[in-house]
């Protein structure tokens, strides 16, 4: 489960494989109910996987990475062949975080500005 990403740099192709820290994987085996499988990838960069006995692996990856979607590459300038996928953050604790402590700051400067006004 290794998608690979094309990006071009001054009209040359470039293509490579995203890499993770590491993949946890969890295999729900001897279980007679169906389980559902489930591939994610959290904020330090570990792919997590879950399956049942029998699973579609390439379902899972296109789910998780659809075909000509868009994804995030920083490269060197000076090497292009150098790079680095950037991961989606989906459900992660610290981007919940982010949008309620932002929310708190923008309510909370709406208030002191009105109260200011008087």
């Amino acid at each position: 489960m290794y998608p690979i990403a094309e990006y071009a740099v001054d009209g040359v192709t470039y293509k490579t494989k995203k890499k993770y820290k590491g993949i946890k994987s969890i295999k729900a085996s001897g279980i007679p109910l169906p389980v559902k499988s489930n591939a994610f990838e959290d904020e330090k960069g570990y792919l997590h996987i879950k399956s049942g006995a029998i699973v579609n692996v390439r379902q899972m990856a296109e789910k998780l990475w659809p075909i000509n979607s868009k994804m995030i590459v920083y490269y060197n300038p000076d090497n292009p062949k150098i790079c680095y996928v950037d991961r989606p953050i989906y459900n992660s604790f610290a981007s919940k975080m982010f949008i309620i402590m932002g929310s708190v700051v923008i309510v909370i400067s709406i208030i002191v500005f009105f109260l200011m006004q008087l």
